[in-house]
């Protein structure tokens, strides 16, 4: 992966918390899966307007790639 030296340690953090998020959010899964009650709308919502937020930010850093 081709990081540069400033954001190598940033990224590799990020990878590490995204990989945490994934289990925890596979862990509510199974956890409204098991108990057949679902997560609120609410919280479905902020959580999903967070991951917009991380993934719009990742492509602003990747954009740069096409403004030179």
């Amino acid at each position: 992966m081709a990081v540069s030296f400033k954001n190598k340690p940033v990224v590799d953090r990020l990878i590490l918390i995204l990989a945490q998020a994934k289990n925890t959010a596979a862990a509510i899964a199974d956890n409204a899966i098991d108990d057949q009650d679902p997560i609120d709308e609410e919280s479905l919502l902020m959580l999903s307007r967070d991951l917009n937020s991380i993934k719009s930010y990742l492509h602003t850093a990747y954009e740069l790639n096409f403004a030179e």
